[in-house]
């Protein structure tokens, strides 16, 4: 008798030093001994013991086992001792009230479990599906960017050339004008030395028509060739300041052509102090002051 009390003293020291592994290692000493027969009370106290420390650990399915072996032992040791039958009853139904406890108890935390289980894969499907959206979104953002930029490099190119072309164009303007001018010089000449005043009218009809032809010819071809190269630049001009005339948005699309005051001299035949005061009257109308250029005001229209 000594010996069970010893090891049931020495798990419950266990118990209270938290050693709960040494504790259990004892109670089953108690039960595994071959002389547990001799005391059928320690034996349930073991077994008790063994189905509260299996309940606190969450070994419920143990827990049942336990508590069904303290429950055959008390029982048996109760009838020993002339328990009474509705006594014995009251505690088969706490004992049956108990095991479905346990029972309950097991399925929740599985239900709980099973419930955690099938949130945090869901979190981690949604998380995954919308790292691959993010990726595709990032994907085809940068393709749209690529796309832009060639395109916009693309029309970059083409206006500076267009550009280059319209500056070529304009110099064989000019170089045509100066070839125009000189004839219509010579012409001028001839018809001083000319004797006849028929011979002398004809010449000077002449001279006339090829300065005519010449202004015309000149700035229609100009017109055409500017247009190609900057179609919404009239529209938009004559939208922002309607009061321009005619030959103030030519001055504009000269100007538009950074040309300076010398180079659209020769290129129309207009004195230079005419184009200045033309420049000065254009100024006027786009309501900009002298400390803004006139080119580059322009330039952003």
């Amino acid at each position: 008798m000594n010996f069970y009390y010893t090891l049931e003293s020495k798990a419950k020291i266990a118990l209270a030093r938290k050693d709960t592994l040494g504790a259990i290692e004892y109670y089953n000493t108690i039960i595994e001994s071959p002389k547990h027969l001799e005391s059928l009370n320690i034996k349930v106290i073991a077994y008790k013991a063994l189905y509260e420390i299996a309940f606190s650990r969450g070994k419920f399915e143990k827990s049942v086992d336990y508590f069904e072996s303290y429950k055959l032992f008390d029982d048996s040791l109760k009838k020993e001792t002339n328990t009474s039958l509705l006594s014995v009853l009251e505690l088969q139904m706490e004992y049956e009230k108990n095991r479905n406890l346990l029972q309950l108890e097991n399925k929740e935390v599985k239900l709980k479990s099973q419930r955690k289980n099938f949130f945090l894969f869901l979190m981690a499907g949604i998380i995954l599906l919308l790292g691959i959206t993010v990726y595709y979104v990032y994907r085809l953002q940068r393709a749209k960017a690529r796309t832009i930029r060639v395109e916009k490099q693309r029309i970059e190119e083409e206006l500076e050339f267009k550009n280059r072309e319209m500056t070529a164009n304009v110099m064989s303007l000019m170089k045509k004008n100066e070839i125009l001018s000189d004839i219509s010089k010579s012409l001028l000449e001839v018809e001083k030395q000319a004797v006849k005043q028929e011979t002398k009218g004809a010449i000077t009809k002449i001279a006339g028509k090829i300065r005519k032809t010449r202004d015309e010819e000149i700035w229609e071809e100009f017109d055409i060739r500017f247009k190609q190269v900057h179609s919404d630049f009239y529209s938009t001009l004559l939208g922002q300041y309607p009061n321009l005339s005619p030959s103030e948005q030519r001055m504009c699309a000269f100007l538009r052509m950074n040309m300076s005051t010398k180079d659209i001299s020769e290129l129309t035949g207009v004195h230079p102090r005419s184009i200045d005061n033309t420049r000065s009257g254009i100024r006027k109308k786009l309501g900009i002051t002298g400390e803004v250029n006139l080119v580059s005001f322009l330039s952003k229209i």
